[in-house]
């Protein structure tokens, strides 16, 4: 073969670089063809298709690979509390927001109750009433009607942050001679 001077030779390489894919031919349109019908067949017997089409294999039909991590947590509340014990805390892959969407959909907010003098750290119901307790950072505890929001009293319980509240029915509570608190079950 003959040679060809530096500059030409440059030249076509310049040019396959720059070229890209050849012009589609008949048997480019006519593969194209088979595997877009291919892969529409293939969308309607899915069970989740993809948006990006992987390498297709032109000797076998081809065939959308199946959903990874599907939740397998049963919908059933009882039957994930008894697969914890096998399947671990939450009763399968997807139990936890499975019990997310369990406590959501049957509980709601009614009121938030906001105090912008103090954090709230821990909060207890009062029984038998709609009176709620909160402790905040100061140690202060505060009685909140829960129906109307408002503070119904405050005192200072302890010189730090107040991190539980507890609440007994059967409590009751007097004061001694020294002004201790006492508390009697």
């Amino acid at each position: 073969p003959r040679e060809l001077p530096r500059h030409l030779e440059a030249a076509i390489r310049e040019v396959r670089k720059t070229a890209g894919a050849p012009a589609n031919s008949k048997l480019h349109s006519i593969v194209m063809l088979y595997l877009k019908h291919q892969y529409r067949q293939a969308c309607m017997q899915a069970v989740a298709p993809t948006s990006t089409l992987p390498p297709i294999p032109l000797s076998k039909p081809y065939v959308l690979p199946a959903a990874s991590h599907a939740a397998d947590a049963p919908l059933n509340t009882t039957a994930r509390l008894f697969r914890r014990a096998a399947d671990g805390k939450h009763g399968g892959h997807g139990g936890a927001a499975r019990q997310r969407q369990f406590v959501y959909s049957r509980f709601r907010q009614v009121q938030a109750l906001r105090d912008d003098s103090s954090v709230c750290t821990s909060v207890s119901f009062l029984g038998g009433s709609d009176m709620v307790a909160a402790g905040g950072l100061s140690g202060e505890v505060r009685i909140i009607d829960a129906n109307a929001g408002e503070v119904v009293d405050a005192f200072d319980a302890h010189a730090s942050c107040v991190v539980s509240l507890r609440t007994h029915d059967s409590s009751s509570a007097t004061c001694g001679e020294d002004d201790s608190l006492l508390l009697l079950q």
